[in-house]
């Protein structure tokens, strides 16, 4: 005996359809995203106007320019490709201190600078405290600066060599001062005793 098989007009694939639904009522199909498709699209008004399709590719002289814009935006290869500083008023005056500063540390010796002007490739790092060690080997929040400036304004020791160094410069100023007008007071007593011998 024969069963008759009866096909089923639609499958069932066991998920409801309403999570896979494209046209959902939460995509907005109106002018605004319209808009913002086509400010993205390559084919707007001015290259429907072209006469022929512009090429894709690039020339060899444009690439060679690009390439070295690139290069000059980083130091190189062997500096691990460092990128141009930002040259804030804070780094400016960090960069003028760490080069001035075989004249705030007399007592140690620093190689000359390469060049007077300042660095355009630099990177800013923060010491980060170990916190294995004991807290008196740290410095507290309170005490850590910004910059190096502020931390050189509080140093106790630089600020005892400033005044020092400040007196001093004071002293051969005025010593260098008193000798100029002793000189001219002589030159001028010689003046004055040519001229009554001339008399």
């Amino acid at each position: 005996m024969s069963k008759k098989i009866q096909l089923s007009s639609e499958l069932d694939a066991g998920c409801s359809l309403d999570t896979y639904n494209v046209l959902s009522s939460k995509i907005d199909f109106g002018q605004n995203s319209t808009y913002k498709l086509f400010s993205k699209s390559v084919l707007d008004s001015s290259f429907i106007k072209q006469t022929q399709v512009p090429p894709y590719e690039v020339s060899k002289r444009q690439e060679k320019i690009h390439r070295r814009e690139e290069k000059g935006k980083t130091k190189g290869k062997e500096w691990f490709n460092m990128k141009l500083g930002d040259m804030t008023e804070e780094a400016k005056n960090d960069l003028v201190l760490i080069k001035m500063r075989a004249g705030l540390h007399k007592d140690r010796f620093y190689k000359h600078n390469d060049s007077d002007e300042l660095p355009k490739f630099f990177q800013m790092g923060k010491i980060v405290d170990n916190p294995v060690d004991y807290y008196s080997d740290r410095i507290p929040k309170k005490q850590q600066k910004k910059t190096i400036l502020e931390e050189l304004m509080e140093d106790a020791k630089l600020k005892k060599f400033a005044k020092k160094q400040y007196s001093a410069i004071q002293q051969r100023e005025e010593h260098r001062r008193k000798k100029l007008s002793q000189i001219f007071k002589n030159k001028k007593q010689s003046q004055n005793k040519k001229v009554k011998s001339k008399k």
